[in-house]
């Protein structure tokens, strides 16, 4: 083995023991298990000396037989007869989460944003630490007492990024900005980090700096601890790129959150980011991943850090679906922070709110229009 190969296979190993996995010698039997988002529930069940392993989904319910035929050396993989048809869903009680946008993807907000931001009245700004003084000076004059998620901002590139580095490489911008915010007005209660961003993507440190859920949530709780030695602000556990494995995310969001779980449970994390995207004419799969994280960490608080319906569409048929997404959020979610204000990358072109007068139809169908 490598020394990158025995790594991971160390890691692969740990988050079984957190989960509470049994180990056993069809190891490749685990991985199928792990892979198709399912948990092992018994350990092996013998039939004429061919090992059953019963596995559940922790979302839906459905049970499998996995059967691991060691002469053959493949998996077999069949429904179990007696899986029970999962009750439906209780509906979660809506809360007040507060309506906010999350600012400029490009270091500078514009005057026009600033007031783009005021038409919303927001509740909650997010802002990226790369995100100029002056801009932070803009948006904490204007607004002191809305509620401030920053975002330490760091482009991984491909390195292999230590907690400390990734400290030393953000601190001194993030301890400047939070020091304009400051001395505007805003308080310690309303300012929270969001400690990096989607790291079940290899662009953004999966299979360099962490090659495992778990990796990442003891990389994610160093980080915590030694901004927790200069900041007194809570950290959120990061939003995580929704959606199934694919090309550039190895890990998708479920099995990645479900990996990191006991992790979290340690002191200092304030909180979870998360992001819920769609795709045309429906907020249901924004609001399918909302519900699922409520049901999942009912007792978390949450935010969600990135919404948004990204493709093109028509303005004010967006408008509305945000405003009914923010109306619809379960309780544990305290605000949602729309992406994006502005941003010259094109990619983001249909995301945008300053060019199209988002916040205007946001709030007219917020107040019942």
């Amino acid at each position: 083995m490598t020394p990158t190969e025995q790594r991971m296979a160390a890691n692969a190993e740990r988050e079984q023991t957190e989960r509470g996995i049994w180990l056993n010698p069809a190891a490749g039997l685990q991985r199928a298990i792990l892979a198709a988002g399912f948990w092992q529930v018994h350990r092996e069940l013998y039939d004429n000396d061919v090992p059953y392993v019963r596995a559940e989904h922790p979302a839906t319910g459905e049970a499998r037989l996995y059967i691991w035929e060691n002469g053959a050396r493949y998996i077999v993989v069949r429904p179990a007869k007696d899986t029970p048809k999962p009750p439906p869903p209780k509906p979660i009680p809506t809360g007040n989460a507060r309506i906010g946008l999350h600012a400029s993807a490009d270091p500078d907000i514009t005057d026009a944003e600033v007031d783009e931001f005021a038409a919303l009245r927001p509740g909650v700004i997010k802002l990226l630490s790369h995100n100029t003084k002056e801009s932070f000076r803009k948006m904490a004059a204007r607004f002191p007492d809305a509620q401030y998620i920053v975002r330490p901002f760091l482009n991984f590139g491909g390195r292999d990024i230590s907690p400390e580095r990734f400290y030393s490489d953000t601190w001194h911008d993030v301890n400047n900005k939070l020091g304009v915010l400051k001395a505007h007005g805003v308080s310690d209660a309303n300012i929270l980090l969001e400690i990096h961003n989607e790291p079940n993507l290899t662009v953004e440190g999966y299979g360099t700096s962490w090659l495992s859920p778990s990796e990442f949530a003891t990389w994610f709780l160093m980080v915590v601890s030694l901004y927790r030695t200069k900041f007194p602000h809570l950290c959120l556990f990061p939003g995580l790129s929704p959606g199934d494995v694919q090309l550039g995310r190895p890990v998708d969001h479920w099995t990645f959150i479900e990996a990191c779980r006991y992790t979290l449970g340690a002191t200092g994390v304030g909180g979870l980011g998360v992001h819920a995207y769609w795709n045309g004419g429906g907020i249901d799969e924004g609001l399918a991943v909302a519900n699922e994280y409520a049901r999942r960490f009912p007792n978390r608080r949450l935010w969600v850090t990135e919404a948004s319906n990204n493709q093109a569409w028509d303005a004010d048929a967006k408008a509305r679906q945000y405003a009914d997404f923010a109306g619809n959020l379960p309780k544990p979610f305290q605000g949602v922070t729309y992406f994006v204000a502005s941003a010259s990358n094109p990619a983001f072109s249909h995301e945008t709110w300053v060019d199209k007068g988002m916040a205007q139809r946001v709030t007219h169908y917020i107040n019942g229009g």
